[in-house]
């Protein structure tokens, strides 16, 4: 009787952390694609919700895209991204500015790791009158890899990728970023 116990005790534990490990799976990938939890009404910023760091030079580094010089924006600073277990694996005090400086980042975690999955981005844009806004929203870090790996898929149609800015019109589709 009490190996019994002791053996349905190793099979409750076992089954316990197999089913953590399948909600880790499920939730990295979960907010990928999602709208703007900030209000941008004050400026027009370029914010690419899918990048897919693999290497091939298409979306493959994040940047923030001011509209256009006129749309009020002196500098977008203190940048921070978290990953879908809520560490930080980025951060970056200025990020562009007027002055022509244009910082990106590889997706590259602290240790130099591949950051993927959903990606929670958080900037402070200062404006040309010195009045400073909160932005806030989450992005999607790929590779086709990691998405057969984890067993997901992706609504493509509800992101939008870098290469399809178009500077006068907003984004416009499709993207050439290939489909897992």
């Amino acid at each position: 009787m009490k190996k019994l116990l002791i053996a349905l005790f190793i099979f409750s534990i076992f089954q316990i952390a197999c089913e953590d490990d399948d909600r880790k799976k499920a939730t990295m990938y979960d907010e990928c694609c999602h709208e703007l939890f900030s209000d941008t009404s004050n400026f027009k910023l370029f914010l690419p919700t899918a990048y897919s760091p693999d290497g091939d030079f298409l979306n493959d580094d994040y940047k923030v895209f001011v509209r256009d010089s006129s749309q009020n924006v002196r500098s977008i600073t203190a940048l921070k991204a978290t990953n879908y277990k809520g560490n930080e694996v980025y951060s970056k005090d200025t990020m562009s500015t007027l002055d022509g400086i244009q910082n990106v980042w590889d997706f590259k975690g602290k240790n130099d790791e591949l950051v993927l999955g959903t990606v929670k981005v958080e900037f402070t844009v200062t404006t040309l009158d010195s009045q400073t806004y909160t932005v806030k929203y989450s992005l999607c870090s790929y590779t086709c890899q990691s998405l057969n790996d984890n067993n997901v898929t992706i609504d493509f149609d509800k992101c939008w990728y870098e290469d399809q800015i178009n500077f006068n019109t907003w984004f416009t589709h499709p993207t050439n970023e290939p489909r897992c």
